[in-house]
């Protein structure tokens, strides 16, 4: 099985048995009201610090808490790997500067956007996928990426998993080597008694990403 059919099985099976365990949303408690309410105010003021007018959310998930940010003129496009999510978001949440699509980060042409952002997605990838799908965000024609960055120096960030499973990453150590972000977001994540504090939403200019790509 390739990487895509691979990420699709994966993450299809937990859609359809809710293994992320919220009572709120099918996409984690990373997605709860509560747990990004700093990102829901702070989204906007980026957004517009780096002119960014356009916006590739994938995986976009249910779309919980993104349809209650303010993004004034910003096109959104929401895209996920699992066709039922991606068909109920259209039916529910369309509008003449929201839309969504079936795409896999992975192996899909994306659509060119001023950013991509991929919130808790990369997290749950094997490091093969993760350079996947970094390569193909960066052949996207996007100016920025906006991806879930944790700053501490744990040693257990950046360990190889399979799909699905979950660790930090932190893509200024190995093996990404990536400059420090040019601005982030601290999401103030409570989960496991604050032992994730460090979680953000960081952004950097693709073409720094681009240069870094040499692994795996």
């Amino acid at each position: 099985m390739n990487q895509a059919n691979e990420a699709q099985a994966v993450f299809t099976e937990i859609y359809h048995r809710n293994q992320w365990g919220s009572p709120e949303s099918v996409s984690g408690s990373g997605s709860e009201m509560t747990r990004t309410r700093h990102l829901r105010a702070e989204l906007p003021h980026l957004l517009r610090e780096f002119n960014i007018r356009s916006v590739l959310d994938i995986p976009c998930g249910d779309f919980n808490w993104m349809r209650h940010v303010d993004l004034g003129g910003v096109h959104y496009i929401g895209a996920d790997i699992v066709p039922e999510l991606v068909e109920h978001n259209r039916r529910t949440y369309r509008g003449p500067r929201i839309q969504f699509e079936h795409l896999d980060v992975i192996a899909s042409p994306l659509p060119k956007v001023d950013a991509v952002l991929c919130r808790d997605g990369l997290v749950h990838f094997p490091h093969a996928s993760i350079a996947a799908a970094l390569r193909n965000i960066c052949s996207s024609g996007a100016l920025y990426l906006l991806t879930t960055h944790f700053s501490f120096r744990t040693p257990s960030a950046n360990e190889e998993i399979d799909f699905g499973q979950w660790r930090r990453l932190n893509f200024e150590l190995a093996p990404f080597h990536w400059p420090a972000p040019r601005r982030y977001i601290i999401e103030g994540c409570d989960e496991h008694d604050g032992h994730f504090a460090d979680k953000s939403l960081a952004i950097w200019p693709v073409q720094e990403i681009r240069s870094r790509l040499q692994w795996p």
